[in-house]
Formats: structure tokens, sequence, C-alpha cells
């Protein structure tokens, strides 16, 4: 029987996993620093995830006073 078959996983197989994470990761960290773009963040999160929270006369009255 060959030992390399019931070895450890390779560099590259281990890679393939953590890429993903590592591409969450950086874009977390860019999204916390603020280097996104700030119509990127006004689209996408405040959008979705706040009209959701707040109701929508308080959320359009929000928006009127930062316009």
């Amino acid at each position: 029987m060959d030992a390399r078959v019931t070895g450890p996983p390779s560099k590259a197989s281990r890679a393939n996993v953590s890429i993903p994470s590592a591409i969450y990761l950086l874009f977390f960290i860019m999204s916390y620093c603020g280097i996104l773009p700030h119509y990127l963040i006004d689209t996408v999160l405040t959008e979705q995830y706040l009209s959701l929270l707040i109701p929508d006369h308080i959320y359009l009255a929000k928006n009127d006073f930062t316009s």
C-alpha cells in the first residue's frame, strides 16, 4: 500500500480550503476599515438590512434628513 495515499493532505488541498475564508476575511477587513466604496455599503447593507429593521416611515425620514 502506498504511504502517500494515507498521509496528511498536501499543501495544495489545504490552500483550496483556506482561499474562500481568506477572501471573506479580506472583504470583512476592507469593509470594516472603510476601504470599500461608500455607495456599495449604502446600497447593499443599508437598503437590505436596515430597511428590514427600521419601519418604513422612519427609514424614509432618515434618508430625507441625510440627503
